[in-house]
């Protein structure tokens, strides 16, 4: 039985950070080699990507409230060897425990956090991406601040030798996704990621194994919309999580039409039926702990 439990409240939403409990059962799954969707991969990495927001200390350096990030992957054996923040843009490289394959690295992006990660998703006007395509201006310059120390982190797990794999939630997948198209890892996760660039963007990354996961009625992945020029489309093989718990590859139909199809009067339709005191369906649906929740439940049930 799942650990795990829908949370639809606006802190899930707003402050996942805030949350004590990361890991929450007695049987951590290994692993598999990185390629193909793995359940287990899938499992662990959104829950690295829900604890990336927890601070192990304020902008005055103030130690956080409980464990640190630090603390809960002791816990598990495994080890936080970087944190990178600079300007508006944290991320973290996590090394798991040695697995069948060897050690596994996962760079990890936290996704909105802060006013200067707000104006990053609003600077969406497209620029040119050097490999081809157009890409979010805001998300590059955002991945900008932090590349150049991303890099030396990774030439050290490199030497470390084992799999590396990125991940992130929300903004956190967008910068992900940018980064395999500079860096390629073994394997990509995102969980709840907006638009990033055009078609022809997409197929720089063509030989990245990239999974998309896309919890059903989740509002994120249809921004930013498709306006004029602005054609920003999704790439990698999408996996929609449905409440019942079922995963659908590359299913018919795209899941930001179910996410809008019932346009600002149904939002606020459902916002009024919760009486404000739960994000409406398309928003609770991009927390990150129901992307955990429902990919525990699948693992749990033995599906692939």
């Amino acid at each position: 039985m799942s650990q795990y439990e829908t949370d639809n409240s606006w802190d899930a939403l707003l402050s996942p950070g805030k949350s004590s409990s990361y890991f929450r059962t007695e049987d951590l799954p290994q692993l598999k080699s990185p390629g193909p969707y793995c359940p287990a991969t899938a499992w662990w990495l959104a829950e690295l990507s829900r604890l990336i927001y927890r601070q192990d200390s304020d902008e005055n350096g103030a130690n956080a409230d409980g464990p640190t990030r630090r603390k809960f992957l002791q816990g598990i054996g495994a080890e936080e060897t970087a944190f990178i923040s600079q300007g508006g843009t944290q991320c973290a490289l996590v090394k798991l425990p040695d697995m069948a394959t060897g050690p596994i690295h996962i760079l990890v992006f936290r996704g909105t956090h802060d006013l200067r990660d707000w104006l990053s998703n609003l600077n969406a006007l497209p620029v040119d991406w050097p490999e081809g395509g157009k890409v979010h201006r805001g998300f590059v310059e955002a991945l900008d601040q932090v590349w150049e120390s991303i890099v030396v982190a990774l030439k050290e797990a490199v030497r470390d030798s084992g799999s590396i794999l990125f991940a992130g939630h929300s903004l956190g997948g967008a910068l992900a996704i940018l980064a395999a198209a500079r860096r390629p890892p073994s394997s990509l996760y995102t969980y709840g990621a907006p638009r990033v660039g055009d078609t022809a963007f997409g197929l720089t990354l063509q030989q990245v194994p990239f999974h998309r996961v896309v919890n059903d009625c989740d509002l994120v992945p249809s921004l930013p919309p498709t306006l004029g020029s602005m054609r920003f489309e999704h790439t990698g093989q999408l996996h929609t999580l449905a409440p019942d718990g079922n995963r659908q590859a590359n299913p018919v139909g795209d899941p930001a039409e179910r996410a809008t199809s019932g346009g600002l009067k149904g939002f606020l339709e459902d916002l009024t039926e919760r009486r404000w005191n739960e994000a409406p369906k398309p928003l609770a649906d991009h927390a990150p702990i129901n992307y955990v929740a429902r990919l525990d439940r699948l693992r749990l049930e033995g599906q692939s």
